[in-house]
């Protein structure tokens, strides 16, 4: 749970901080945010010894590939959702 609040923290913020009305423009900048992000998440928490890998996980310059990626599709993906819901839901505030 811990880490599902931060996530929605860094991504509310990357959000907020990015103010671009190109939505190709702001998917871009926040995934490379995002990556940069997880990136330092991992190899710090590797380096304190909080987690390690099963002989499974595909690892990609020393670190698992899931967690790597998991932040960056996870912001898109919330950027995404808010745009249908704001389109399918706004119009009916307006309309009422």
């Amino acid at each position: 749970v811990r880490a599902t609040f931060w996530d929605a923290v860094i991504i509310t913020g990357i959000y907020v901080c990015i103010d671009t009305k190109y939505t190709k423009k702001r998917y871009v900048i926040s995934a490379i945010i995002c990556l940069i992000i997880a990136i330092f998440i991992e190899q710090r928490a590797l380096m304190e010894g909080r987690w390690e890998y099963l002989p499974a996980m595909p690892i990609v310059a020393g670190m698992g590939l899931s967690p790597l990626v998991q932040l960056p599709l996870l912001c898109v993906a919330t950027y995404e959702i808010t745009a249908w819901l704001s389109l399918k839901f706004g119009k009916q505030r307006l309309q009422s």
